[in-house]
C-alpha cells in the first residue's frame, strides 16, 4: 500500500490561508488600536470604538480556524508525520497554533487581570509570528517537491 501524501487540495489551502489571514488582520488591527492609545469620546477617553466589534469578529473567525485545524489532523498532519518530512517545521506550526488556541481560551475564561495581561501579550506576539512559521513550513515543503521532481 502506498503511503498517503500530505498534500492539500487547492480549495483547502485557500480556506486555510483566508482564515489565517483574516485572523491575523483582525488581531493586528485590535492590537494596533490597543497600543495607539486612548481615543476621545463623550465621556473623556476610552478604547477605540471598533475594538469590541473586531474582537467579536476575531473570535468568530477563530471558530472556523478550529474546524480547519480539525480537518488538517487526518488529511495533512498525520500523513505528513508518517512521511517523516518537515516534522520540525510542521510541529512548529502545530505548536504555535496550539499555543494560540490555549492563550485564546485563557483570554476568554481567566478573570485575573494580571494573568490576562501576560496571556494577552503572549497571544498577540505569537499570533503576529504565525505567518512566518507557516511560510517557513510551506517553503520547505515546496523546495522538497521541486527537489523530488528533478
Amino acid at each position: 500500500m502506498t503511503p498517503r501524501l500530505a498534500v492539500l487540495t487547492r480549495f483547502h489551502k485557500r480556506m486555510i490561508y483566508l482564515t489565517i489571514s483574516l485572523l491575523w488582520f483582525s488581531g493586528a488591527l485590535w492590537f494596533y488600536w490597543q497600543i495607539s492609545g486612548q481615543s476621545a469620546n463623550d465621556f473623556g477617553s476610552g478604547t477605540h470604538p471598533g475594538q469590541a466589534m473586531i474582537m467579536r469578529i476575531h473570535g468568530a473567525i477563530a471558530m472556523a480556524f478550529l474546524v480547519l485545524i480539525g480537518t488538517l489532523l487526518p488529511l495533512h498532519m498525520r500523513p505528513g508525520w508518517r512521511q517523516g518530512d518537515h516534522r520540525v517545521s510542521g510541529g512548529s506550526v502545530f505548536g504555535t497554533c496550539l499555543l494560540l488556541i490555549l492563550t485564546g481560551w485563557g483570554l476568554y475564561y481567566i478573570g485575573d487581570e494580571t494573568l490576562r495581561h501576560s496571556i494577552s501579550l503572549a497571544h498577540t506576539y505569537v499570533g503576529l509570528a504565525l505567518p512566518l512559521v507557516i511560510t517557513a513550513h510551506v517553503m520547505l515543503a515546496r523546495s522538497r517537491i521541486k527537489h523530488l521532481q528533478h
